[in-house]
């Protein structure tokens, strides 16, 4: 268990008024912000183990979203910490992984149960072959999320993680540089002091997420960049999550763009969806056909057979209007809807730049550039 009461209170300790000043330290204001979060965590892990089977979906939803959170709170700001933070975050990554793969079921089987009998037949039966997989894989997760969230509390990386946060005094150590994801001390693009103000450091501290955001945002120019474009959702995602965890601290001006960048999200979020849906659409397409192809195998060949032309009707019947027809509309539905949903993106882009100014970023896209190129872009 970690040093974490197991019963924390019913709204976890936020920024006090004398800890949301202007004058607040950097490293105190972290220390503020990374503790919520991981009472957040905590309370929510404690949830999730009372949860019925009713309310099952939403504990595990709500775990993920915390537990993302978490970790990329301490991706950004784990080294302005002091000490090594590294192995907490394996371990968040860890519950995050268990997680994440049964709030996908989750959501993959209420999209399939809300689609049925809104459209032809054969995408049903195709939804329905669908679902049936879905459900089978969803019920070995109850036992593995639970193994997870044992190994993931015994955890002493975490443990003492949990024990640094709630020290008082905290440790600050001074002046350090502060990292970007996936850069070296080295590397890092600015240095901040935890001991001065956050608010006289909220652009720098803010600096590396918006320079990657709009480098990335060159990407949407591309329609088949589909890595590029889930980068671009990953950088406005973490952006984001600086934003909201450090939003006590902030000027109003800050606090708008992150309302925007919800959107933003939102619009990528939808176009890695669909991308996402496809690539499984195709695999399941193989597996499908697998299914006619070993019945074929066991088809033993001879002139006096005359069940055999029954059979080879039958097939010819389930490959026109069974499931692999019905995957395959399904594919080109995702295909057909991906055009629009990248357009949103494009808006959702475009409604972004206009609120901030990314002429100091080299290679960033502003809204002009999205307009002035429709045939490069659309095409």
């Amino acid at each position: 268990m970690s040093d974490f009461d197991p019963t924390p209170p019913p709204h976890p300790p936020r920024a006090s008024r004398a800890t949301r000043e202007a004058s607040t330290p950097l490293g105190l204001a972290l220390q503020v912000a990374l503790l919520h979060q991981a009472h957040v965590l905590e309370r929510r892990l404690t949830t999730f183990a009372e949860a019925g089977t009713d309310a099952e979906a939403d504990a595990v939803h709500r775990v993920r979203t915390a537990a993302r959170r978490m970790r990329a709170a301490l991706v950004r700001f784990g080294p302005l910490l002091g000490g090594r933070t590294h192995d907490a975050r394996r371990a968040v990554k860890r519950l995050l992984r268990a997680f994440g793969r049964a709030r996908d079921l989750d959501v993959q089987i209420a999209g399939l149960e809300g689609r049925l009998g809104r459209d032809d037949g054969v995408r049903d039966a195709a939804r329905l072959w669908l679902l049936e997989r879905a459900r089978q894989a969803r019920r070995d997760e109850p036992a593995r999320l639970r193994r997870a969230v044992r190994r993931f509390r015994a955890d002493r990386h975490w443990t003492r993680l949990s024990r640094r946060l709630t020290r008082r005094p905290f440790d600050l150590r001074g002046p350090r540089p502060a990292l970007a994801a996936g850069h070296s001390p080295r590397e890092a693009p600015e240095t901040l002091d935890v001991t001065r103000p956050l608010q006289e450091q909220v652009g720098e501290l803010l600096q590396p997420a918006r320079a990657t955001l709009a480098t990335l945002s060159r990407r949407l120019l591309d329609p088949d960049d589909v890595e590029g474009h889930h980068a671009l959702r990953i950088a406005a995602k973490a952006l984001r999550y600086e934003l909201e965890l450090l939003r006590p601290w902030l000027p109003v001006g800050a606090r708008a763009e992150g309302e925007a960048l919800v959107t933003l999200q939102d619009a990528l979020g939808a176009l890695h969806d669909l991308d996402v849906a496809a690539h499984e659409m195709i695999g399941h397409l193989r597996d499908a056909l697998a299914e006619p192809r070993r019945a074929l195998d066991a088809w033993p060949y001879s002139g006096a057979r005359p069940e055999l032309a029954g059979r080879a009707r039958h097939l010819r019947s389930e490959l026109a209007e069974g499931v692999p027809a019905g995957l395959c509309l399904l594919l080109q539905d995702v295909i057909d809807l991906r055009a629009t949903s990248l357009g949103a993106a494009r808006a959702a882009w475009r409604h972004f730049a206009a609120r901030r100014r990314f002429d100091d970023v080299p290679g960033a896209q502003g809204g002009r550039d999205l307009d002035e190129r429709p045939d490069a872009v659309l095409d």
